[in-house]
């Protein structure tokens, strides 16, 4: 019962949200590609998540990840198979707030996962972008968590960014752990309105092990109000924990869109 309540917010939430899509102006396409964008989505404006915002910050560690339509292929053949909705409202230009949502697992079993609330101030902006950011992580299926961490983009001439940044997640489990999670990803401006790119970046797991990802991404901007993007990424592609040092049989394929609407 509980899930069909979610499941019919989200329906709610959707068709609110494609009802006003049309008639938008916002186009971050023509406003100078991918690579041009700001770390905080302008004054009051809705970005609903069924992706992740970037694939550097907001697609690595623990928090902070999980939007989109997520499978995993880990060892031993388990897969698993989730969808997190989430949404951003620009307050002001320099400050956003947002969140994950609706986390849902669908495979191997159906359960909903941990939603998390986050605010973002953009305190340096331009070609170097740097903001502060605190997220919380609501215990709705494991436990109490926060990040406190510094995004940062940055942009190489006219058409590619680099999406990085440095987060560190306090989680409040019997054993508090403490994750370092320094993220990397790499776009280029495909046209006016595409982009393409390689991911990387190290995770530190309770500051003892070090895992390295590799991936690549890309995606598209439709009428200036979608965007439609896809990754592939090895998590702990590189690994200095027990097991095989090289991870090639476990990865990840994320694939959803990202909604903008002037409200």
């Amino acid at each position: 019962m509980m899930s069909q309540r979610y499941a019919l917010l989200v329906i709610i939430l959707l068709s609110a949200v494609t009802s006003r899509v049309g008639a938008q102006s916002y186009n971050p396409a023509t406003a100078g590609g991918y690579s041009a964008r700001s770390l905080t989505i302008p004054k009051r404006y809705l970005r609903v998540d069924l992706a992740p915002a970037d694939y550097g910050y907001m697609d690595h560690g623990v928090i902070n990840n999980d939007r989109g339509m997520k499978l995993g292929v880990w060892e031993a053949d388990d897969v698993s198979l989730n969808l997190g909705a989430g949404a951003a409202y620009g307050i002001l230009d320099e400050f956003e707030i947002g969140g994950l949502l609706f986390p849902f697992l669908f495979y191997p079993d159906f359960d909903f996962g941990d939603m998390e609330l986050y605010g973002r101030y953009a305190f340096l902006q331009g070609k170097a972008q740097l903001a502060f950011q605190f997220t919380m992580q609501i215990p709705t299926n494991t436990d109490f968590a926060i990040g406190i961490g510094l995004p940062a983009r940055f942009t190489i001439g006219s058409s590619a960014r680099i999406d990085t940044g440095l987060e560190l997640e306090l989680i409040f489990a019997d054993d508090a752990v403490v994750n370092l999670d320094i993220p990397f990803a790499l776009s280029f401006d495909v046209g006016d309105s595409g982009f393409l790119g390689l991911r990387s970046g190290l995770f530190l797991p309770d500051m003892e092990e070090l895992a390295v990802n590799l991936g690549v991404q890309g995606g598209f901007n439709v009428d200036g109000t979608v965007d439609l993007s896809a990754s592939f990424n090895w998590p702990g592609f590189l690994w200095t924990g027990p097991g095989d040092a090289i991870n090639p049989d476990t990865f990840e394929i994320v694939v959803g869109a990202s909604i903008f609407v002037d409200i």
